[in-house]
């Protein structure tokens, strides 16, 4: 029997603050070498792109493939496949918009819960979008904010960011006329946006000490959000995978430069296990690129929360079964 799992079914059924745990389990997993992710498969079509991303978690008993795709002039649609290991089954099959948002700022809430000040209580973004969301309700799920504030070049839309967030969160949100003011004094900074360009969107004069930095919104090797000074000054530098290092342009940029050293940068399952305490100063950096883990983890947490519900689209006939032909 396999659930289908559209986007209005998966709104609210995880709290941040559950899904946060569920990402930090997988990385417990990964830590002592019970997962496997598999490097993103691209490939680019007359109309855009089909990207593909498999991981399996051997402790949880669980695989998971994520396909998406973007459309020119259309946008991206995701799908999560959840199988069972034991046999195989195709348990579920997910919406992925939400459930992407979602353990997007979960990783980034993990990272804060070992990277950054623990008494912070302000956080500075850029950016405002979808991604944006998640990643202020991650760092307020796991730090003691009082307030929060945002830059994104669009004056609309960091108005209209700031007063729904402040609304959802019943914490107080700003919005800012520049990425500068708004990270200025922040002890935690976010950077959520669809940079494309190979010029960096923060710089490490705008940062200041201590501080935590999260970068999530560039994955592409062509695309810079950190900027040289920034890993440059770090003391601790993460990634929430080790194809990060191959595939984001910024880390690129670092390694090539010689300012960023390779066997130096934990990845987020190092950081689970070591469980160090947030360094009292310096910069920290986190960079998430994303991984079929993280999708993995949520996937497998929204189907144990609802595959008892009797009110949901059911399929009996997907996947169905090949069995072995006997040899003879």
């Amino acid at each position: 029997m396999t659930l289908i799992l559209g986007e209005e079914r998966l709104k609210g059924t995880l709290s941040m603050a559950e899904a946060i745990d569920l990402i930090e389990e997988a990385y417990q997993h990964e830590a002592v070498g019970q997962t496997y992710c598999a490097p993103r498969q691209t490939t680019t079509t007359k109309t855009g792109w089909m990207r593909l991303m498999y991981a399996v978690d051997f402790t949880a008993g669980y695989a998971a493939v994520k396909a998406f795709h973007l459309t020119r002039g259309v946008g991206v649609r995701y799908v999560v496949s959840l199988y069972r290991l034991q046999d195989g089954e195709l348990l579920a099959i997910l919406d992925g918009r939400e459930l992407t948002a979602l353990r997007t700022g979960a990783v980034s809430g993990v990272a804060a819960r070992y990277m950054a000040p623990k008494d912070a209580t302000s956080v500075g973004l850029l950016g405002s979008g979808n991604q944006a969301i998640t990643q202020l309700e991650a760092m307020a799920a796991e730090l003691p904010l009082t307030s929060a504030r945002v830059f994104s070049p669009t004056p609309q839309n960091r108005l209209v960011f700031a007063e729904r967030m402040s609304e959802r969160l019943n914490l107080p949100v700003q919005a800012f006329d520049s990425a500068e003011a708004a990270f200025s004094g922040q002890p935690v900074v976010v950077i959520a946006t669809n940079a494309a360009g190979p010029d960096p969107v923060m710089q490490a004069a705008w940062l200041s000490d201590p501080v935590f930095v999260c970068g999530i919104g560039s994955t592409r090797m062509t695309s810079i959000e950190i900027d040289l000074d920034t890993f440059r000054a770090a003391q601790q530098t993460v990634v929430d995978t080790d194809h990060a290092t191959e595939e984001a342009g910024d880390l690129q940029q670092a390694l090539t430069a010689g300012v960023l050293d390779a066997e130096g940068v934990w990845t987020l399952a190092e950081l689970v296990e070591r469980r160090p305490e947030p360094p009292r100063k310096g910069i920290t950096v986190f960079k998430s690129i994303g991984s079929a883990l993280q999708d993995l983890a949520l996937a497998a947490g929204y189907y144990h929360r609802l595959k008892s519900r009797t009110d949901l689209i059911q399929s009996t006939d997907l996947a169905s079964l090949k069995t072995p032909k006997p040899w003879g």
